[in-house]
């Protein structure tokens, strides 16, 4: 079963992430059309975009050492892909700092899509989509 996620053109602005290092990998940024032509938004999207795939790649790491640390047979093993999985976690949280800096309440959330994408009617096929959020208080 194929499933598709339709974002409504009238209520969200849907932004490409260009990648010259990995052409398969594609990013899309989604945030609310009323945001367009936001100068902190602006502003900080490129910085974002900037240290987006880094995030990406430490969050990964960090669930690939977690899931060994289960599959670990000593404690040596179990320790060593703990280290590992807590120095990912923190670069990638210092990365997250780095990319909401002066958004809040609002914050970037990055998450794998695994269905395609429908907007302004064209399905895409896309491997992350980066979305702004409001922290709820």
């Amino acid at each position: 079963m194929i499933k598709i996620i339709v974002l409504d053109d009238k209520n969200f602005c849907v932004k490409e992430v260009a990648n010259k290092e990995i052409p398969c990998s594609s990013i899309i940024v989604i945030y609310p059309i009323e945001f367009v032509s936001d100068s902190v938004l602006e502003e900080n999207i490129p910085k974002m975009v900037s240290v987006v795939r880094e995030y990406i790649k430490e969050s990964e790491s960090y669930l690939m050492f977690k899931n060994m640390i289960g599959n670990a047979r000593w404690d040596s093993e179990k320790l060593k892909y703990g280290d590992m999985a807590y120095k990912h976690q923190k670069k990638a949280d210092e990365l997250a700092e780095k990319m909401n800096k002066g958004i809040s309440p609002y914050f970037w959330y990055v998450g794998k899509v695994s269905e395609d994408i429908v907007f302004n009617e064209i399905s895409r096929k896309v491997d992350y989509a980066v979305c702004l959020e409001k922290i709820e208080r």
